[in-house]
């Protein structure tokens, strides 16, 4: 997966990527296929693929709306995106023994204070 200026001007206003497509390794970014398109008025988008000790990994797609806030997809089997119901503040931080590690900017809901970290199991 890239996110990169696919196109002249196509960036945001902040000068960052907001596409990402699938690239296919020894084939021309001509043929990447898009995934996800955030928003021109977001700060940025951008793909990343955590990995932990056992050999799970979970994509994930973060859409960056401003400098605190974003909105985190994770790639499916199906190879389409899906939100995370996650608050805007609150961020993947890993992968441990498939469990994500969450990082609290913000409380969620009446439980978990922030800053804190949490963590939910992938299966």
């Amino acid at each position: 997966m890239l996110a990169t200026e696919w196109t002249p001007g196509d960036v945001t206003a902040s000068g960052y990527a907001y596409v990402v497509k699938r690239v296919a390794r020894g084939r021309p970014l001509s043929e990447a296929v898009e995934l996800y398109r955030g928003q021109k008025s977001d700060v940025a988008t951008a793909p990343s693929v955590l990995h932990d000790g056992q050999g799970r990994s979970l994509t994930l797609i973060v859409q960056a709306l401003d400098f605190f806030h974003s909105r985190t997809l994770v790639l499916g089997k199906d190879g389409k995106p899906r939100e995370l119901k996650i608050p805007q503040k609150v961020s993947v931080a890993g992968l441990v023994a498939g469990q994500v590690v969450f990082s609290l900017d913000e409380a969620w809901g009446t439980c978990l204070p922030a800053p804190s970290q949490r963590r939910l199991s992938t299966t």
